[in-house]
């Protein structure tokens, strides 16, 4: 992709793999593991807004690209607009370019589905984190739930 070297989207991936099978492990009473797995998803979070960002960027170009081929192919394939959109319709390198945009597109909403569920482990973690707290504190006055003056 763009600023992300693909050495490093390899490691991101990994890390990734790394909170997504800790969280399947994670027991709602484990504080420490809780609370890393909150640090851990939200650091990794930033590094999937920038893997965002590029996929946005490859997309658009590839989708640019697809249609300037389609449009260069029409005119090469017939001076009639309809006649020569048919023909590239069917163009191999036609097909190719918007097959590329598919991909891309495709990675894309992995990159979003990946973001999306590490926010959710960070704020499941957090419940735990809170609730383990919670549960350790005295309460303090007659009616606080939580053990804050």
């Amino acid at each position: 992709m763009g600023s992300i070297s693909s050495t490093t989207y390899d490691e991101i991936l990994a890390m990734f793999d790394e909170v997504r099978l800790r969280y399947e492990d994670l027991n709602d009473t484990d504080v420490l593991e809780a609370f890393s797995l909150m640090r851990d998803s939200s650091s990794l979070l930033a590094s999937y807004d920038t893997l965002a960002a590029d996929a946005y960027k490859m997309s658009a170009l590839l989708e640019r690209n697809a249609k300037a081929t389609e449009a260069r192919k029409s005119l090469e394939l017939s001076n009639k607009p309809t006649d020569g959109a048919r023909r590239a319709a069917s163009n191999e390198e036609v097909i190719k370019a918007w097959q590329d945009y598919v991909e891309s597109v495709t990675r894309q909403k992995y990159v979003e589905a990946n973001a999306r569920f590490l926010s959710r482990v960070y704020f499941d973690a957090k419940m735990i984190v809170e609730n383990c707290y919670r549960k350790e504190r005295p309460p303090v006055g007659n009616d606080r739930i939580v053990g804050r003056t």
